[in-house]
């Protein structure tokens, strides 16, 4: 018989347990869900066996209170150990054992056991709707969660009949049951959204925001399930603005009811993912999946789909990032759980199906992405609405492009002619998908070299991206400022600019070359807008890398219409063009720069910001330590520590943010654009120095050679040989081979430089731009001729630095800003700080290193540098003497001079003292990690002290500096090595500094010798502290390491060069 208890009847543990009931009350209403939950539990446990029917009240409590926590596994068993008692309840209590039956399918669906789930709630609707005087709000709830699990199932039409049920119903009820209402517009909202019907899903969204407005309950997790799911419409329909603002409000939301680890917090960060991988912002898209995979991972296992989708995401995000490998192993994870989770026939499979089949067309594995299109199709015709007919469109238009990379082009049309007649949906959405299509169109006929039906596809599509009703002359260069797709139509204008120059070799027609470059200017112009878009480096390196091809194309045609038509301007542009195509993300951060310092932003805003930015660098050093541990606490540490990392990346997003709306005038300067010019360059030049610029394009090298007065260009060919011969050439630097240099300087200079002497006439300074491979040649050491190194003698060898003072920069615009940022290079220095740890004290340094386990020792005798996995390193004793021979130089011209040697030679020491000086000199060991160049670093002294900075400055600690000085000199190895960038250079140790705010920076290309460079070191300071110009300095010092027999191999002087202004 079932018991049931009454106040009169009840003793003290009734008592207790029906005050712990109440409090749990109160903790939930509160929406303190985990203490309700306790309680819940505890009155539960004081419920059993004597009164069933408060034991299985109190169970619902509890495991309603771990739902809204998103702790589902633990709400399904803490359900199924009161099942037995629930079955056991009299008729009279049927809507306990309903609601019962329905927390059950709801915790299942979750758990994604969907079958299993729907059975649990059409058993709860039946037992509900039976069963006369059950409260509609009831059965309105049996309603809600059957539509929940069907649409999970993918049945959307089933599923938006039981939403609609369940409004109806709770309409009818009193403003108390409002809140219900507004969860089931959310989710009708939804499904909707499912079926593309984007217009009703917003509709919904809108009215569910209305009823938490008007109870206030716009800070609840409902709130944020509705702002995810407008996030989730907007994106579908390629708003990304409207989406940002909607996943901001969610994760205000989380982060403010401290649920930073709930399910639908790890969703939100996937869609912001979605949505900086749609703009082209790769990389905080890939922060953004790997941070929502964390919490999934490790605090809801359970959600396999989302697991599945976030692996599925990933991939496609790593095939746009060219890391082909691992968008393989993400896909097809993702697939796998998705199959296990779902099924092969749900609809949201097929989409991984086809998401999947793009990473193996782009690992070519042609005939799997073609199987894997097919099974898509398959997937989304169990849904027979027009949403899913729209998808098999795409799918199709997907096919047509793997025939068409394979040259099948009778396959291609079919599936392309399948495509058009699936899509019969209207123009107002799907926007890209359908510029898609006739972009296929255009390809295909420019494959059949149709170009007219081409250039006129390629026209449709630019207008379905830009909204235009009318579809201008093919031949035009559209208007596309401001397009919300800046990255599909640049790729878009590349194609028609290349089939324009098709047009013009296959008949000659007309202006079709220059019409050509137009387009590319006009693609180049917004592939620049969407790269300033982005937030990320990462992000801005890819987008100048992928976007190379449009300044080379360019630059080639404005010279070959320089030829054609021997008009100048054409010549100027291509060289515009080149100078464009390089140093571009720096360039930005000069700006910024420029934008901190005079846009009036308080100091203590900048303090906070570079607190931010040091707090960001050491907690992803952190997480790069501790990526290599395996138990899973250690794993739990990782995931809490990129949890805090991402925080703080959030907050300083949101600084950015605050300081480009409340200071115009930062936003001003920092988006100014770089209004370069030929004669801006010129103006920078004296009448005796040259610019000379490279740029790569296929087989051969354009070579700008750019005066005060005049803009020559020379073409190269034979790249391959080329590069082989600075390879060689390099190498034979590097090992000391005599021989090897000999005959590869004179075959280098000759293949090189001496086509170019025509333009080097009353030129006494070059600065040289280079482009590729030519990043790792000194050209200073280059001899001027052959010469045999058995007969003549190294100290009695000509070589351009005889000639020439030899300086290097990014590009032509980033050493015009460094000019006009850093002053006249030539006048004599205020104030001097040097740095030389020494390492004198080898057993403490050694212990140094084995703790850190990050550096070692080099092959050199004496060599600055360090590589990764020894323990101890050399001592620098003439590092000392460097930095005392500089000191005394410069104090004897009354240079103000500051000494940090030995234990004084802290990392500490050297972030405070650096931004004060004129000039920065650090002469220590280095270390490089060309894969991840911002790990390379340079090591100051231990510190004395544990639990402060490290002794090792790395590359991203240098942004924080905030210096001031004309001139930083890296006195160690390497230093200007890492990793080459196409379209940005190299990135190294030394752009840091540049990012913090050095005008000139003297570095290495090689390991060097602690006494060599002592050698190089003292004569150039004491030529600076008279006053000389860094770049005369710098060679005068050179040709004085010449002159001695000692140190006149070109690796003992070659291996320091100066970047900058």
């Amino acid at each position: 018989m079932i018991t049931t208890v009454s106040p009169a009847a009840a003793g003290a543990d009734t008592l207790r347990a029906a005050a712990l009931k109440d409090r749990a009350d109160a903790f939930y209403a509160a929406a303190r869900y985990d203490s309700a939950a306790a309680y819940y539990k505890e009155a539960a446990d004081q419920w059993t066996n004597r009164y069933p029917l408060s034991y299985v009240s109190s169970v619902v409590g509890a495991a309603n209170a771990l739902v809204r926590l998103g702790q589902y596994s633990p709400a399904y068993e803490l359900l199924r150990t009161a099942e037995p008692t629930a079955a056991q309840l009299p008729p009279q209590h049927a809507s306990v054992n309903g609601t019962f039956l329905l927390m059950i399918g709801y915790c299942l669906q979750n758990r994604e056991q969907l079958d299993d789930a729907e059975a649990y709630a059409l058993r709860s609707l039946e037992v509900l709707t039976s069963t006369s005087g059950i409260p509609q709000e009831r059965i309105a709830s049996a309603h809600y969660t059957l539509g929940g699990i069907r649409k999970s199932k993918g049945k959307y039409p089933d599923a938006v009949a039981s939403f609609t049920a369940a409004a109806t119903i709770q309409r009818t009820l009193p403003d108390s049951f409002s809140f219900a209402l507004a969860g089931t517009l959310i989710l009708l909202g939804a499904v909707h959204d499912d079926m593309n019907a984007f217009d009703t899903a917003l509709d919904y969204y809108g009215q569910a925001v209305a009823i938490h407005r008007r109870l206030g309950k716009d800070a609840t997790t409902q709130a944020a399930t509705c702002y995810l799911s407008m996030m989730s419409t907007y994106t579908n329909m390629a708003d990304y603005r409207s989406a940002a603002e909607m996943g901001q409000k969610v994760l205000d939301i989380y982060y403010g009811l401290g649920l930073q680890y709930h399910a639908n917090m790890a969703s939100a960060l996937g869609k912001f993912a979605e949505v900086y991988a749609n703009i082209g912002d790769l990389e905080k898209a890939e922060e953004y999946f790997l941070r929502a995979l964390d919490i999934f991972t490790e605090y809801h296992p359970h959600k396999r789909s989302a697991i599945g989708n976030m692996n599925q995401r990933l991939g496609d995000l790593y095939m746009r990032m060219g890391k082909i490998p691992k968008a393989v192993e993400h896909a097809e994870r993702g697939v796998r759980m998705y199959e296990e989770a779902l099924g092969a026939a749900h609809p949201q499979t097929g989409f991984m199906y086809e998401l999947m089949a793009g990473v193996y067309q782009a690992a070519g594995r042609m005939d799997e992405a073609i199987g894997m299109y097919h099974r898509s199709i398959i997937a989304r015709s169990a849904v027979p609405n027009a949403a899913s007919r729209f998808d098999i469109a795409m799918a199709h238009s997907s096919i047509a492009a793997v025939y068409l990379a394979t040259r099948e082009l009778d396959s291609a049309r079919k599936h392309l002619d399948l495509a058009r007649s699936y899509d019969s949906l209207s123009a107002g959405y799907h926007i890209l998908q359908r510029a898609v299509l006739f972009q296929r169109f255009g390809d295909y006929y420019d494959r059949k070299k149709d170009y007219d039906r081409s250039l006129e596809m390629y026209q449709r599509s630019i207008a379905v991206l830009s909204g235009d009703s009318l579809i201008a002359s093919s031949e035009l260069v559209p208007s596309c400022s401001g397009t919300p797709y800046p990255t599909e139509v640049a790729g878009i204008l590349a194609s028609k600019a290349r089939v324009l120059e098709r047009r013009f070799r296959a008949i000659g027609k007309g202006r079709d070359l220059a019409v050509s470059l137009e387009h590319l200017k006009a693609a180049m112009d917004l592939s620049e807008e969407s790269r300033k878009r982005f937030t990320a480096e990462g992000s801005k390196l890819h987008t100048a890398a992928a976007s190379l091809a449009l300044y080379r194309n360019a630059c080639r045609i404005a010279l070959e219409l320089n030829g054609r038509t021997g008009d100048p301007g054409y010549k100027n542009e291509a060289f515009l063009i080149a100078d464009r195509s390089k140093g571009n993300v720096l360039l930005e951060r000069l700006f910024e720069n420029d934008a901190r310092r005079f846009a009036g932003v308080p100091e203590s805003l900048l303090t906070y910001e570079r607190h931010l930015l040091s707090e960001l660098s050491r907690q992803e050093r952190r997480i790069s330590e501790m990526g290599s541990t395996q138990g899973s606490a250690d794993r739990g540490q990782a995931a809490e520590q990129r949890s805090r990392y991402f925080r703080t990346k959030l907050e300083h997003q949101h600084f950015i943010r605050m300081l480009e709306q409340q200071f115009p005038r930062y936003h001003a300067l920092k988006y100014a654009d770089n209004d370069q010019s030929i004669e801006r360059i010129q103006q920078q030049l004296s009448d005796s120095a040259a610019l000379v610029e490279f740029m790569l394009d296929g087989d051969r090298i354009f070579v700008f050679t750019v005066t005060r007065t005049d803009v020559r260009v020379t073409t190269l060919k034979d790249v391959a040989v080329l590069r082989s011969m600075v390879q060689r050439y390099v190498q034979a630097l590097k090992t000391y081979d005599a021989s090897s240099y000999t005959s590869t300087g004179a075959e280098l200079y000759r293949a090189v430089l001496q086509p170019l002497e025509p333009s080097f006439a009353g030129i006494s300074r070059i600065k040289f731009v280079p482009d590729g491979f030519l990043h790792y040649l000194p050209f200073e050491t280059l001899p001027l001729k052959r010469y045999d190194h058995r007969t003549v003698p190294f100290h009695t060898m000509r070589y351009l630095i005889h000639r020439f003072d030899v300086t290097y920069a990014y590009s032509g615009a980033v050493a015009a800003k460094m000019q006009e940022n850093g002053g006249t290079p030539s006048v004599r220095p205020r104030s001097f700080v040097g740095f030389a740890p020494v390492f004198r004290d080898t057993v403490r340094n050694a212990d140094f290193l084995a703790q850190r386990d990050a550096v070692v020792r080099s092959g050199l005798t004496d060599a600055r540098s360090i590589t990764v996995d020894g323990r101890t390193f050399n001592e620098l004793r003439y590092s000392e003497m460097e930095v005392d021979a500089i000191g005394r130089s410069l104090r004897d011209r009354s240079v103000l001079t500051q000494q940090y040697l030995f234990a004084d030679a802290t990392e500490e020491n050297f972030k405070q003292a650096a931004p004060q000086f004129d000039i920065v000199h650090v002469a220590t060991h280095g270390f490089i990690n060309e894969q991840n160049p911002k790990y390379s670093a340079i090591i100051f002294s231990q510190p004395a002290v544990p639990g402060g900075e490290d002794g090792i400055l790395y590359v991203n600690e240098t942004f924080t500096l905030d210096l001031k000085a004309r001139l930083v000199v890296l006195s160690s190895c390497e230093s200007g090595i890492g990793r080459l960038v196409d379209g940005e250079g190299m990135i190294a140790l030394s752009r840091g500094l540049f990012y913090a705010g050095a005008s000139n920076i003297m570095l290495s290309l090689w390991k060097v010798s602690d006494q060599q460079t002592y050698g190089l070191m003292e004569p150039f300071y004491r030529h600076v502290a008279a006053g000389e110009a860094f770049p005369s300095a710098l060679r005068k010092a050179k040709l004085s390491m010449i002159d001695r027999p000692s140190s006149a191999f070109p690796a003992k002087w070659g291996g320091f060069i100066l970047m900058g202004q």
